[in-house]
This record gives C-alpha cells, structure tokens and sequence, in this order.
C-alpha cells in the first residue's frame, strides 16, 4: 500500500468513488504541471501521484465522464480518479500557476 492509497477513504456514495484529504498531500508540481493549467482549472483536478502504471487524479467531479476524457487525453497514461474538495483543489492550483487565476 502506498502513501497515496492510505489518504483515500471511502465516501458513502456511490461506492467506486474514493475521496482524497488534500490537506495531508504533499504536492509534487513536476507531477501537477503535466496536465495542462487550463483543464486543472477548467474541471477542478489535478495529478497527485504517479506509480508504474497510473497517475492518481484528484477531481471535485470524478463522476464527469467529458472531463475525465479530456484529462486522459492530455496526461496520456493509465489514470485512477479519486474525488477531492473542490476549494482544497483550487487552492493547490493557486500556488502551482499563481499566474493563471
């Protein structure tokens, strides 16, 4: 089990959709500045960690499928999406594109 895997918990429903506690994540802005800032911004994600075979997304909506698209289309790998709060997002996308806000 990896560090990341030990911030997610479980959130009542639906049940595939695991939550991840921003607060205790130490971002890696190599990793975040992959996806494009725009699509951050624009659908609230961002990657928070990279194993062999998958990024891990942190999204507020991980349930929207065109969103989940576009990210996988511009990270080009295996993705794990997990669900994160929303200001917990933005707020870490502040501080890696201060520029863009």
């Amino acid at each position: 089990m990896s560090f990341i895997d030990d911030l997610i918990t479980e959130v009542s429903a639906p049940p595939t959709v695991q939550h991840l506690e921003l607060d205790s994540l130490v971002v890696i802005p190599r990793l975040m500045r992959r996806l494009p800032a725009v699509l951050a911004f624009r659908h609230h994600a961002l990657p928070v960690a990279e194993a062999t075979d998958r990024i891990t997304v942190a999204m507020a909506d991980p349930g929207d499928a065109r969103a989940r698209s576009e990210i996988s289309a511009a990270l080009g790998t295996r993705l794990y999406f997990v669900q994160a709060n929303r200001s917990a997002i933005d707020r870490v996308l502040a501080e890696v594109w201060p520029e863009e806000i």
